[in-house]
């Protein structure tokens, strides 16, 4: 009997592998791609605006761009996003720019990776939004510019400022080569409590400082650097800032211009006298002063009673400063100065061996604006 051979079995045919998943997985993958599809598209439609923007400034104003800690030279690039921050200036004090519209200021309000703005011969529309449009920026610098009230109060409001210069350029009119113009109304800073949180800087150039406005900057938070050349101020207020303890650097040349817009020398009121250094004395951290165009018969040192004045005080620099025998000595008795430069100061002959020591301790620059001598006193064992 013959049997069959039995047919081996055909192979069964692989598995191919299909993605799953289940509904639980779609419900909550959809609205994760959603959002991510979401912002995608919400970074191009910015980035867009941002390379029409500056397309456009460049185009107007001629404006320069640079990287944030980045190469001297910026060339704003459309590729990918988002944009790496930058600064923008625009115009040069050599140049006039154009005056900001309303629409100049929409098209800067476009830029959302600006950090830092730098404006020359600035001069903006009397009202709306202006500076407002830039709250992100950390560090404005406008200089030779005509501001207005309106210009002043939105700076004001900048939350995110960390250095603030301004130049506000009282003396410009469209006749600038004929001679000396007129005075016109100064720009007057407006500093409200709990303004500018993280100011580490200001610089303040022929700008009205009111009492209140120097009340504000005494209480900054973070204020350690302040510079004031030239404003109008009422100098008794200036012992106000004797209350900004973080301050470790002040600058100081008094306002010395008269109604005519010609210089005069400091004006009666405007100038630091003893009782603001007396004042100042007791600031605990500030460590560089720099003070200018004044004669002090004193330097602090309130009937003779020189401790705990100037606790960390280590660099002086004094232009154009009258210095009495008693200032002189004062200074000497500063316990923490390593660098003392006398600019032009006429120092009283009876002080001069008080000066010969205190070269022998720390390092005593004394220049002369009308020869242009320049002697450097520095003790033996310093280099």
């Amino acid at each position: 009997m013959e049997t069959t051979p039995s047919k081996p079995d055909s192979p069964q045919p692989p598995r191919r592998w299909r993605f799953r998943f289940s509904l639980r997985t779609l419900l909550i993958a959809m609205p994760i791609l959603a959002v991510l599809l979401g912002w995608v598209g919400n970074e191009k439609r910015k980035h867009d605006r941002e390379t029409g923007a500056r397309e456009s400034l460049t185009g107007k104003f001629q404006a320069r761009w640079f990287v944030i800690n980045g190469p001297d030279a910026y060339e704003p690039k459309s590729g990918l996003f988002p944009v790496a921050p930058y600064w923008l200036a625009l115009g040069t004090p050599a140049t006039t720019l154009p005056p900001f519209q309303p629409e100049d200021w929409e098209t800067i309000g476009k830029l959302h990776s600006l950090q830092q703005l730098s404006l020359a011969s600035y001069e903006g529309p009397a009202d709306g939004p202006t500076f407002s449009q830039v709250s992100q920026i950390d560090r404005l610098t406008l200089r030779n510019g005509l501001l207005t009230p309106n210009d002043l109060q939105q700076i004001n409001e900048l939350p995110r400022l960390k250095e603030l210069t301004l130049d506000a350029d009282y003396l410009r009119t469209p006749a600038q080569n004929s001679g000396e113009p007129p005075l016109n109304e100064m720009a007057q800073l407006v500093v409200r409590p709990q303004s500018w949180p993280e100011l580490t800087s200001i610089t303040l150039l022929n700008i009205e400082l009111t009492d209140e406005a120097l009340d504000g900057l005494s209480q900054l938070p973070a204020l350690h650097s302040l510079h004031a050349f030239g404003c109008d101020l009422n100098g008794r207020a200036l012992d106000k800032l004797a209350n900004a303890s973080q301050l470790r650097i002040l600058t100081y040349h008094p306002y010395n211009r008269d109604q005519t817009g010609k210089h005069v020398g400091t004006l009666p009121g405007r100038s630091v006298d003893q009782q603001t250094l007396a004042l100042w004395g007791r600031m605990p951290r500030l460590y560089k002063l720099w003070l200018a165009d004044m004669s002090l018969e004193g330097f602090g040192g309130a009937g003779g009673d020189l401790a705990g004045r100037w606790p960390s005080l280590g660099d002086l620099h004094l232009q154009e400063i009258e210095l009495s025998a008693t200032a002189v000595r004062e200074i000497a008795a500063m316990p923490k100065l390593t660098e003392l430069t006398l600019y032009a100061c006429p120092v009283d002959p009876d002080a001069q061996e008080t000066l010969d020591k205190l070269a022998s301790r720390i390092q005593v620059k004394i220049e002369s604006a009308a020869q242009g001598v320049r002697i450097v006193k520095k003790p033996r064992n310093m280099p």
